[in-house]
């Protein structure tokens, strides 16, 4: 294992649960795939299998909003997320008694592999969108989700009445959970019309942690996904 993704004594992990509440802890010892870390504070996770993210100290989060090539247009106001995010799969154990203490375990059941990661790394993914304009026409239009980030997603769209600043309902679904979100158009491409299309960036108005931790969670499922696969085919 490559020294930088290694998991050291005393770091913070942060512990995502399934229908729970994210937790963070420190690592108080590590044996192989076995992890010791202070007493969790909520119950009954013994068994449950979980993701665990690396939580190193010198991260900096920033918002990146927009892709890659808004940069051409304005590169003053976009900063990256240029620190590392490193992720591994466990499950939880009992606790145990060690070095006198009541300590939590865990036991590492994947690699700890590298994540690409800013603060909204965006996922190519293709879905079906909805997108309605709040002052506006408010009839649906349909579009071609192109990729999805936290913080917002990228669309095709025959319709040239889109423009930045525009107010939206946007509609789709992941896996089943279906989204309805306010949001504001950002970017839009001209040069896609010749090809009877448009490229638009929407940026998603949330508030809420809880409304973005699904679709935060489905990017990383689908980064594991795709990181195993490219690993078969070697």
């Amino acid at each position: 294992m490559i020294k930088s993704q290694q998991l050291n004594l005393g770091e913070l992990i942060q512990i995502e649960l399934p229908e729970k509440d994210i937790i963070r802890v420190r690592v108080n010892f590590v044996r192989d795939k076995d992890i010791w870390t202070q007493k969790f504070s909520v119950e009954g996770l013994v068994g449950l299998q979980a993701r665990v993210q690396i939580i190193r100290d010198k991260q900096i989060w920033v918002p990146k909003y927009l892709d890659d090539d808004a940069m051409h247009v304005n590169p003053g106001n976009f900063e990256y997320y240029i620190d590392t995010c490193l992720c591994f799969d466990a499950f939880i154990r009992n606790n145990e008694m060690l070095q006198e203490m009541e300590m939590s375990k865990l036991e590492r059941i994947s690699d700890i592999v590298r994540m690409q990661r800013r603060k909204t790394f965006r996922l190519k993914h293709f879905f079906h969108v909805t997108i309605v304009k709040v002052d506006g026409n408010t009839q649906g239009q349909k579009c071609k989700g192109m990729d999805i980030s936290e913080a917002g997603i990228g669309v095709h769209t025959k319709n040239g009445e889109f423009f930045i600043g525009d107010a939206l309902d946007c509609e789709f679904e992941l896996e089943g959970e279906k989204y309805t979100l306010p949001a504001t158009v950002v970017r839009r491409v001209d040069k896609m019309q010749e090809e009877g299309f448009y490229r638009i960036g929407i940026k998603f108005n949330i508030e809420k942690e809880k409304q973005i931790r699904f679709i935060r969670r489905f990017i990383y499922k689908k980064q594991i996904e795709r990181n195993s696969h490219s690993k078969s085919n070697l």
